[in-house]
C-alpha cells in the first residue's frame, strides 16, 4: 500500500473522529485532503501519471488534478457524479478553511460522505487501489 493511500485513510478516518467531538471545520479539512491524496494514488497506480507530473507549475495542483480525471472518466454518468461531489466537497473545504464561518455538524458529514463518494466514483471508473 502506498503511503499516499495509507495519508488518505488516516484522514478519512480522522474526519470522522473530529466529527464525533464536535470539530467541524477541522473534519471538513481532513475529509478533503483524504479524498484528494487518494485520487493522487487513482492517479499513480491506476492511470500511470506519476506523482512528481501531477503537480502543475503556476496553476492550482488541486485544478489540475480534478482536470486530469474529468478527461479520463469516461463514463457520463459516473463523471457527472465525480463531479458534482468534488466540487461540492471542494467548496466546503473552502469554506472551513477560508471564510469567517463555523461549520456545521450536517455540512461535515456531508463533506465525509462527499469524499467517500468521489472515492467510490473513481473505484468505478478505475478499480480499487490498494
Amino acid at each position: 500500500m502506498s503511503n499516499l493511500l495509507i495519508k488518505s485513510k488516516e484522514n478519512l478516518e480522522v474526519a470522522q473522529l473530529l466529527i464525533n467531538n464536535g470539530k467541524h471545520n477541522s473534519s471538513i479539512h481532513c475529509s478533503y485532503y483524504g479524498c484528494f491524496q487518494h485520487m493522487k494514488c487513482v492517479l499513480q497506480h491506476k492511470t500511470g501519471i506519476p506523482y512528481d507530473k501531477q503537480e502543475k507549475q503556476g496553476a492550482s495542483s488541486h485544478d489540475y488534478v480534478f482536470g486530469l480525471f474529468v478527461n479520463k472518466i469516461t463514463n457520463p454518468i459516473i463523471l457527472k457524479k465525480f463531479r458534482t461531489n468534488f466540487d461540492s466537497l471542494k467548496s466546503k473545504r473552502k469554506q472551513a478553511d477560508y471564510d469567517n464561518v463555523l461549520m456545521t455538524d450536517e455540512k461535515s458529514l456531508s463533506a465525509l460522505e462527499e469524499a467517500k463518494a468521489v472515492i467510490s466514483n473513481l473505484n468505478q471508473a478505475f478499480g480499487a487501489v490498494n
